[in-house]
């Protein structure tokens, strides 16, 4: 496409106007557009700044001074005339004559006007867009859906190319729309909407759209590396595993292998209270590259903290409402019987591991002490090995 040829040309011309990290790209979009790239610093095109007139009754420091900065303001204005000019012969070799005609001077031969006015008449006579394309663009990008497997910028990019249609329909979308349109396409990803907390507290000063691309990438980046969440974010890895049953069967054997057990006045209904604010103490400005790592850091692992959690009291509430299914292994001395008052042996309240004969109950399967024939000591929840279910509610009982 010849518009983001023409794009990447300017932007590869440095200079210092538009807050310098977009080159000339200011001489192609309109002050909204630029302004949503720069957080609101505007690309003011350079006058010339004619001859140089030095300073009347001035010392020979500052006259030379005076000319120093007249040097670099006449240097400035000619790199983008001519960086204007290349962009507008660039266009008019790939244009045919016929559609530029009527903006060709005929006394100097050639168009006089700026390329961003040669792009609007191009676009306004040959290449009209009706509001109703514009909103029914508007339509599909709102109601596009996200899959986390896919790298966030193509929502990112789907909003960037309907702001460009927009704007040549003379309707240009504001900053703020475009953050609001990303959101609502990000909150329809249920593993983002802790990111999306996080980002609404953020200050709004920092809350603008290159920073919310800048977010939402690192938001990804984390998510990726999560124990918990790399089995949703890699599907196929958890896909592979043939002998997994379930995703509530994994879960169980993490959270069963590596938590403690609860106490029985723990609360069983998950707190749906926001988590404690991290970042309330960002300031409005940017910060070294040092405390935005610690900052991401805490954030991740308050995350991962709180999945953990909800998690765990998850599966406490599962089990407690479950029956008491078969309770035959009394893992005590001579006929299920264990010493001492009662003859319960190692029966417990609390059934949080796996045993190949006994299914689900107070041990494991080196820890048993009435083994069946095929015992196999090293299964677990997540390989059973052929194993028993009993009191494994979660998945179908063997028969």
């Amino acid at each position: 496409m010849i518009l983001t040829e023409l794009k990447a040309n300017a932007s590869s011309v440095p200079t210092t106007l538009g807050g310098g990290l977009h080159g000339h790209l200011g001489l192609l979009l309109s002050d909204a557009r630029y302004t949503a790239l720069t957080t609101n610093v505007l690309f003011a095109t350079p006058i010339n700044p004619g001859p140089f007139t030095p300073p009347a009754a001035g010392t020979a420091a500052q006259i030379e001074a005076s000319r120093d900065v007249w040097k670099e303001a006449k240097l400035t204005f000619e790199i983008c005339q001519a960086t204007e000019k290349a962009l507008i012969a660039q266009l008019v070799e790939t244009i045919d004559p016929v559609y530029l005609r009527s903006l060709l001077n005929r006394a100097t031969g050639q168009y006089a006007t700026s390329i961003r006015a040669i792009l609007l008449h191009l676009f306004s006579t040959y290449g009209k867009i009706t509001p109703q394309q514009v909103k029914a663009k508007e339509m599909e990008v709102h109601n596009m859906h996200y899959d986390i497997s896919q790298p966030v910028d193509t929502v990112f990019n789907a909003i960037d190319d309907l702001g460009e249609l927009a704007d040549h329909a003379n309707s240009p979308m504001s900053p703020q729309q475009m953050i609001d349109l990303a959101y609502v396409i990000f909150a329809r990803q249920p593993i983002l909407q802790q990111d999306l907390r996080i980002w609404n507290r953020r200050p709004a000063a920092i809350r603008d759209w290159p920073n919310m691309m800048i977010y939402l990438r690192e938001a990804q980046s984390d998510l990726s590396t999560l124990p918990t969440a790399a089995d949703m974010y890699h599907p196929a890895a958890a896909h592979h595993q043939a002998n997994v049953t379930s995703m509530a069967n994994l879960v169980a054997q993490r959270l069963l292998d590596s938590m403690p057990t609860l106490p029985n006045n723990y609360p069983i209904e998950p707190s749906l209270q926001p988590p404690p604010d991290p970042v309330t103490t960002v300031p409005p400005v940017p910060v070294d590259m040092a405390n935005a790592i610690s900052q991401r850091t805490n954030e991740l692992q308050l995350r991962e903290t709180n999945l953990m959690t909800q998690m765990q009291q998850m599966m406490t509430l599962m089990m407690n409402n479950s029956n008491d299914g078969d309770r035959s292994n009394r893992n005590g001395g001579r006929g299920g019987r264990g010493r001492g008052r009662g003859g319960r042996g190692n029966r417990s309240s609390s059934v949080r591991k796996y045993c190949h004969t006994h299914g689900a109950c107070a041990h494991n399967g080196t820890e048993c002490n009435t083994p069946g024939a095929n015992h196999q000591a090293s299964a677990t929840f997540a390989n059973m090995m052929g194993g028993s279910n009993n009191n494994c509610y979660w998945i179908t009982p063997s028969t």
